[in-house]
């Protein structure tokens, strides 16, 4: 797959992005991306590497209006994200954040405490199973 800036998508169905890699005005591509991933017909599952801190307003909103134009058929095709999140205590409470953002978007939301948790978890999705968050003590 060419195109691709943003989201890692050499070991495709696993589709990974880094949000703190992501440059102020990032929306339009990265929602170019996001709708050739869906163009593929494939099921894949994203995972987040880390999270953008104090994204960008216009990056946010464009995100956001993707979200909502194309939430049926990414529900569809996208059978999960996983974000990593080293610290248990913002595990749980991003865990809380997502129930909202499952609910409205009808996708499967984990989180794992490092890389190669957050992976096994999105094969697990892949596959079709549900399973649990990776939750270190």
């Amino acid at each position: 797959m060419t195109g691709f800036d943003f989201h890692d998508v050499s070991d495709f169905p696993l589709v990974r992005l880094s949000g703190r890699g992501l440059p102020v005005g990032h929306g339009a591509q990265l929602t170019s991306e996001l709708s050739a991933l869906l163009a593929q017909g494939r099921p894949f599952a994203l995972i987040f590497l880390d999270t953008a801190e104090n994204p960008d307003h216009a990056d946010r909103k464009a995100l956001m209006q993707w979200l909502k134009r194309n939430k049926k058929e990414l529900a569809v095709r996208c059978r999960g994200i996983v974000s990593v999140e080293p610290k248990r205590v913002i595990r749980i409470a991003k865990r809380a954040q997502a129930a909202a953002m499952m609910a409205a978007f009808g996708i499967n939301m984990k989180f794992a405490a490092d890389r190669p948790g957050a992976e096994a978890l999105a094969l697990g999705l892949l596959a079709g199973e549900s399973p649990p968050d990776a939750d270190d003590e």
